[in-house]
Order: structure tokens, then C-alpha cells, then sequence
């Protein structure tokens, strides 16, 4: 089995060097595509493309900002927004990512629950492919259900340890990419590197 890097981008990487993204063996990135129902990144489309002339797989996700008091109304218009934003931006080869992180209406777990499955409702009847989450241990432990829908979902985690293997949030039992460090340079352009077998 083999492991490979891959790269989070989003505006904050603008005017990174693709020529040194594939002299650093960079495999695959994810695209932050758009943010809560407000925000829809303006280098999406450019990474997008620089990603296929690279001829490097790439992903879109989309950053939940959970504003809406109304779980299951935000995680539709998240979900509605989000595929408006992909509707502009070149057909991705990885599946698409729910980047869970913040929680502003402190939500409880039901709540939280609510949100995600409707997310997921609307990405999986608009897609036919697999979905992932991203996040960190302890979010995920604090925000999600024993028995949550989200841990059927393959896991994309961030977690910046010296260790071999993460620690994996409760209720999951692998982790299909690790978020390992976010200082990785790119010429002088910061990044979240990530690593994911390869079989």
C-alpha cells in the first residue's frame, strides 16, 4: 500500500506554484469551494483548472458556517448552496467534503445531527458519488451522537501529532485521509498537508 500527499487550497494559497505543487509529489488536493450560504471562494476555478492541466485529482468542499437557528433549514441551503457554487467550477475526481469545524448556535447533538443528515440528503440525491467529512477529534466527539449518520461517512481528519497513526474521533474506526500538519511550504506559500493510502 502506498501513502500520498495531498494539498487543502483555498484563497489563502493564492498564487501558489503549480510547477513546484508536482515537484513536491503532490497527488491529489481538495478546493475549498464555498462557505456557510454567504461565501463562495474566488480561486476555486483557478485551482480547479491548474489541478487538471496538472493532471493531479482534486475535490471541492464546502466549510459549514451553521449561522442558520433552524438545522434542518441551514443544512438544506448549505447543501443548495454548495452545489450552486459547483455548478461554475470544472467536474472534481474525489468526493465531495463537508468540512465540519465551528458550531456558533452551539447546537446539541441532535441539533448537530439534524444539520448533517440534511446536508448529506440533498448532496446525495443531487450526486451519485461518495461523500467525506472533515474535522478534528474534538469537535467530532463533542458535537456528534453516539449512533451520528456522519460516522458512516468516510473521515478526512485534522490532527497535528508526531505520532504514526491519529487518534480517531469516537465511533470512527478509520480515518481515509490525515491532515497531518498545516506548515508544509510551497515556495513561500503555506499549506495543510495531508496523506492518504493509496492501495
Amino acid at each position: 500500500m502506498e501513502t500520498i500527499l495531498g494539498l487543502d487550497l483555498s484563497f489563502y494559497q493564492k498564487g501558489i506554484d503549480w510547477s513546484l505543487i508536482e515537484q513536491n509529489d503532490i497527488r491529489f488536493v481538495y478546493i475549498k469551494a464555498s462557505e456557510g450560504n454567504y461565501y463562495q471562494d474566488s480561486e476555486a476555478s483557478n485551482f480547479a483548472k491548474c489541478a487538471g492541466l496538472a493532471v493531479i485529482p482534486f475535490g471541492f468542499y464546502h466549510f459549514a458556517g451553521l449561522r442558520n437557528p433552524d438545522p434542518k433549514q441551514g443544512g438544506i441551503e448549505e447543501a443548495n448552496f454548495f452545489i450552486e457554487s459547483l455548478k461554475e467550477l470544472d467536474n472534481p475526481q474525489l468526493p465531495f467534503c463537508l468540512d465540519l469545524e465551528v458550531n456558533p448556535n452551539n447546537f446539541s447533538k441532535e441539533q448537530m445531527e439534524i444539520f448533517i443528515t440534511s446536508f448529506m440528503g440533498v448532496m446525495v440525491g443531487a450526486y451519485d458519488g461518495q461523500m467525506i467529512i472533515y474535522s478534528y477529534k474534538p469537535f467530532l466527539d463533542a458535537n456528534l451522537l453516539d449512533d451520528s449518520d456522519a460516522k458512516k461517512f468516510p473521515l478526512w481528519i485534522a490532527q497535528y501529532v508526531t505520532e504514526e497513526e491519529p487518534v480517531l474521533p469516537n465511533g470512527f474506526e478509520s480515518a481515509l485521509i490525515w491532515q497531518f500538519a498545516n506548515n508544509y511550504k510551497i515556495g513561500n506559500v503555506t499549506c495543510d498537508i495531508n496523506k492518504s493510502d493509496k492501495s
